[in-house]
């Protein structure tokens, strides 16, 4: 085997790997077809042999089951017994009713029985009332998160857990 001067770089003999129909498909110009597929992986524990001998073969294994995720409202609950953040969301609520209900009255959307109604006007009265429904929420969460000593992430957090939990909530009341 070796290189000789000015001719190509191929052996002058073949290599004893290759088997006899290799080399009548090295002489005959190439194989015509593509090799087949290999075939799909075994189930954990099964051999690639028929006879169970595992002896150089490859056994597959399945994937790790996934981690169980992480408690998402670890912060308030590491915190919080879960009757003081249902306390707490039950006050949230409160607020929020009350909140709106102090929007309601300071912007009144007008009727369209009113005298001089225009949808324009009803449109600029609803988003003074949502501005300033708004404006009263950030006040009170934020007294409410300086006066239970929480930021505002866990706020959230007492929030989302009440709604999925279904806690009960106070009776929404009339306008």
């Amino acid at each position: 085997m070796g290189y000789k001067g000015g001719m190509s770089f191929f052996p002058t003999r073949p290599a004893p790997v290759l088997g006899a129909l290799a080399l009548a498909a090295l002489a005959a110009g190439g194989c015509s077809k593509p090799p087949p597929p290999l075939p799909p992986p075994k189930p954990a524990g099964v051999s690639a042999n028929s006879g169970g001998d595992t002896r150089g073969t490859i056994l597959y294994h399945p994937a790790p089951p996934p981690k169980m995720p992480p408690n998402p409202y670890a912060p308030v609950s590491d915190k919080f017994v879960i009757g003081r953040r249902q306390k707490m969301a039950w006050a949230l609520a409160e607020i929020d009713a009350h909140a709106h209900q102090q929007a309601v009255h300071t912007y009144p959307v007008p009727d369209p029985s009113w005298k001089g109604y225009t949808k324009q006007k009803a449109l600029a009265q609803a988003l003074r009332q949502a501005q300033f429904n708004a404006y009263l929420l950030e006040k009170h969460h934020a007294h409410f998160c300086n006066q239970f000593g929480i930021s505002y992430d866990q706020l959230v957090l007492i929030i989302k857990e009440g709604r999925e939990k279904n806690w009960p909530m106070p009776p929404v009341p009339k306008e």
